[in-house]
């Protein structure tokens, strides 16, 4: 299969716009703080609802419905409703956890990321693994077991957070669709129990939309191109520079988000808990080390291979 080619612009371009998506999305507990106002399975209603409207105006913009309907079979709607729902509960946790001060906790999931997918990829598609993926999984288990024996409070949410993600991600590898018509699925197959909700709460006098001021509302009316926008940055960008060159950047929304815990909302965190995190950090140095030195030496051999002189 022929590889895609790059040129140093677009590269440059895809990495901006990755960057982009990933500080955006590193500085989303801030606006979930703001409308923390209302309860969390209102907002999410709400996010679901107009991230449809939106997702349907997009794909009718870009005329996408052919290219959706020459793909979609009975089989990936039925994967993408376990998607869903999976995705649904995932972002839940973490609104519950940056409304509840666990933004810290949240930061330690998005960390964990690609070793659950590694141990994933072993457990479910038996696929094998390098040393260095062995070593860096046992080190952050490590990590896990030292915070809930010296914290005495298992990081439930890292590991709940950390394990859905990777779910949904193994799940989407079963069902491909590009970003937009996948992302359009998901919302649109969780919409009409979420509309249903929000019908009951405004029938029985519990909704807070409308209650708080127009400038909340429009808040919350925002959730779909505060969580829309950014999705869509990453996919231009990850179209505009290899994969290779965009991994590392995966770090930097739960950095940010890890900041942001501590130094603006002052989570408390302890020395027990920097040791632990330390662990699971080192962990991903292995991972992260012994993954670029498996590419190196992979280029490395390609070049040799290239370069070695054709026997007649």
């Amino acid at each position: 299969m022929n590889q895609p080619t790059y040129s140093r612009s677009r590269t440059q371009r895809g990495l901006l716009l990755s960057l982009a998506a990933y500080i955006w999305w590193g500085f989303l507990p801030v606006y979930l703080k703001a409308v923390s106002i209302f309860p969390a399975l209102e907002y999410f209603a709400h996010r679901i609802i107009w991230s449809a409207l939106l997702l349907t105006a997009i794909m009718t913009l870009r005329k996408e419905w052919g290219p959706l309907k020459a793909t979609l079979t009975l089989r990936k709607v039925a994967i993408f409703c376990v998607v869903s729902a999976v995705l649904c509960g995932n972002t839940l946790i973490y609104i519950w956890a940056v409304t509840h001060d666990r933004i810290v906790d949240a930061s330690l999931g998005s960390f964990m990321n690609p070793l659950i997918s590694v141990v994933m990829g072993v457990l479910i598609l038996r696929e094998r693994i390098a040393f260095h993926h062995k070593i860096a999984v046992g080190i952050a288990a490590l990590g896990l077991v030292y915070l809930g024996i010296m914290s005495q409070t298992f990081p439930w949410v890292a590991l709940v957070l950390a394990v859905t993600w990777g779910g949904y991600g193994l799940m989407k590898k079963m069902a491909p669709l590009n970003t937009l018509h996948g992302s359009w699925l998901e919302v649109v197959l969780a919409s009409g129990p979420f509309l249903l909700y929000l019908l009951y709460l405004g029938s029985q006098g519990q909704n807070e939309f409308t209650k708080h001021g127009t400038g909340l509302d429009l808040l919350l009316i925002a959730s779909a191109v505060i969580t829309t926008t950014p999705l869509l940055l990453f996919t231009a960008g990850m179209r505009s520079a290899p994969l290779s060159q965009l991994g590392f950047l995966q770090y930097i929304s739960p950095t940010i988000q890890f900041l942001l815990g501590i130094f603006v909302f002052h989570e408390p965190f302890t020395s027990t808990k920097l040791i632990g995190y330390i662990i699971v950090w080192l962990a991903l140095l292995v991972y992260m080390f012994g993954s670029g030195l498996a590419r190196w030496r992979a280029h490395t051999a390609r070049a040799e291979q290239a370069a070695a002189p054709v026997k007649e």
